[in-house]
């Protein structure tokens, strides 16, 4: 049976109408009118407002919660910035010690000159008193046509190692 001739039936036996078959008769009116099509078309334009404006609404959420992911990332770089010192600070301390190893270097070198001309001039110090030690002794005899006595004595002109100008500076001191 179909459902009309259900709601037939119970019309029939409830008489007036006062019972259930009469709201389901109201409702079975209020569904079938013309009323009803355009409601059920606003419902459904309604509906379909309503999903743009939540797919609107999470796109509008997963924006903010990239913002606010930026935010944090942002927030968290400011701090390592902050921890380190300025480039321009940096800079100027590594010039500062490059100029200061420069000047190190640089007086290391002159020490160096220094010590290696003191060295020379012991050379010819201790040269010097050995042979005035030996003459002393009267292990070497004064030179005849060319002859040297006993030991040969050392040839301070022609040594690589001796620094003529010091030598001449130390015997007029």
């Amino acid at each position: 049976m179909a459902d009309e001739d259900i709601i037939r039936r119970r019309l029939m036996i409830d008489g007036d109408g006062t019972g259930d078959v009469r709201q389901l008769t109201m409702f079975n009116k209020w569904c079938g009118s013309d009323d009803t099509s355009q409601e059920r078309e606003e419902t459904s334009k309604n509906v379909e407002k309503a999903c743009v404006a939540i797919e609107d609404a999470k796109q509008e959420l997963e924006e903010a919660r990239q913002v606010r992911r930026n935010h944090q990332e942002y927030d968290a770089l400011a701090k390592l910035i902050k921890e380190h010192l300025p480039r321009s600070y940096t800079a100027d301390k590594l010039t500062l010690l490059n100029q200061q190893l420069q000047s190190q270097k640089a007086k290391r070198e002159s020490l160096e000159e220094k010590l290696s001309l003191r060295r020379k001039q012991f050379h010819v110090l201790t040269t010097c008193l050995s042979q005035l030690v030996q003459m002393l002794h009267g292990d070497l005899t004064p030179v005849h046509d060319g002859d040297v006595g006993k030991r040969p004595v050392v040839d301070l002109v022609d040594s690589p190692h001796v620094d003529l100008a010091s030598q001449q500076e130390m015997g007029t001191s």
